[in-house]
């Protein structure tokens, strides 16, 4: 007999405008690195944001 097992379903993910791109941060998951990196995260977000933003481009995040 095999255990029951609810496969998840996938979200699809809302659709990206021509003018829009889509970051996705790869970091680290440990505590200790998120706290004494989100600074840095956030500075290159903002910095990426505004320089995109002056070309017409959207920045959205890809996570929360």
């Amino acid at each position: 007999m095999s255990p029951e097992y609810s496969i998840p379903v996938a979200n699809e993910p809302p659709p990206v405008a021509a003018d829009e791109v889509v970051l996705v941060a790869s970091g680290d998951l440990r505590h200790s690195a998120n706290r004494m990196g989100w600074p840095a995260q956030q500075k290159l977000e903002a910095d990426i944001t505004a320089a995109l933003g002056e070309l017409g481009i959207k920045v959205r995040r890809a996570h929360g």
